[in-house]
């Protein structure tokens, strides 16, 4: 019995101290604590509260609904939800993306300005300013413009074409079969351009000589271009050959050739001009 009270009595001394302090602290139960040990817990457990809660972060959109909440922003006036809406796209947004916003008053119910029909003198000075500058009304700066002149120009050509008396008198245009391109006026800066592409396809009569019977034919026409006059091409063809008047169809074919390839060059310089005029 002695041995098992000597054991007991080693172990308690031998046991940390802090185990017996709540029992040691005025007689208290081993949870009771001293008064300032209370108030510091409870600073600590506050702190430690404070440190885990969430604070807002104090970006632009926070700032801006704080500022609606409270009703002003030192002197603004309370944003409507539409502003507030639109001022948090703007502080959200990225850089290359955002835009500006100005929120108006009236709810766009400003009134438009009633139409005035122009005077005299001020559609005459407007018709100055267009024939100053050949660019139209709409396009007073003279920036770019495109007029489109095809079906003019075609009904032109085959005017000049058909009426067009050759030299020699021996070769004759008979028909424009057809008249394939475009013919544009452009206004650069303030400047006319004028310009056209045609391919065509003529038709012809020719007596190479007094005796020789009519030759009748087709001719191509390419390039015909505003671009480059030189680069005119003239290829003429019997519609109908015979044997027997192989000789005089070859006169025919140079004869047509020699004669429309000048006259040709020559219309199409006459139609350049009479498109610049326009």
């Amino acid at each position: 019995m002695l041995v098992h009270i000597t054991s007991l009595l080693r172990s308690i001394v031998s046991a940390p101290w802090f185990i017996f302090r709540p029992l040691l602290v005025h007689g208290r139960g081993p949870t009771s604590l001293t008064p300032s040990a209370r108030a510091k817990a409870r600073a600590l457990a506050n702190k430690s509260s404070t440190a885990r809660s969430p604070q807002p972060k104090q970006t632009k959109q926070n700032i801006i609904r704080m500022e609606a909440a409270n009703g002003t922003n030192g002197t603004a006036p309370i944003m409507s939800y539409e502003e507030k809406s639109k001022l948090e796209e703007q502080a959200t947004a990225k850089g290359e993306l955002s835009y500006s916003y100005w929120a108006g008053k009236g709810g766009g119910n400003v009134p438009l300005p009633e139409p005035r029909k122009l005077t005299e003198q001020e559609k005459a000075e407007l018709e100055r300013q267009a024939s100053a500058s050949a660019a139209s009304a709409w396009n007073a700066a003279g920036t770019f413009e495109e007029r489109g002149a095809t079906p003019w120009a075609k009904s032109r050509l085959t005017e000049l074409i058909l009426k067009r008396e050759l030299p020699g008198g021996d070769v004759t245009m008979v028909d424009v079969n057809s008249c394939e391109g475009e013919a544009n006026i452009f206004i650069v800066r303030g400047k006319k351009r004028c310009g056209f592409d045609f391919e065509l396809q003529l038709a012809w009569k020719a007596t190479p000589r007094p005796e020789a019977i009519e030759i009748r034919g087709h001719c191509k026409v390419l390039n015909f271009s505003s671009d480059d006059p030189d680069d005119l091409e003239v290829q003429p063809e019997v519609s109908h050959r015979q044997p027997d008047r192989a000789a005089d169809e070859a006169a025919a074919l140079a004869r047509v050739k020699t004669v429309l390839q000048s006259e040709l060059v020559k219309i199409l310089g006459q139609l350049l001009e009479e498109l610049k005029a326009r």
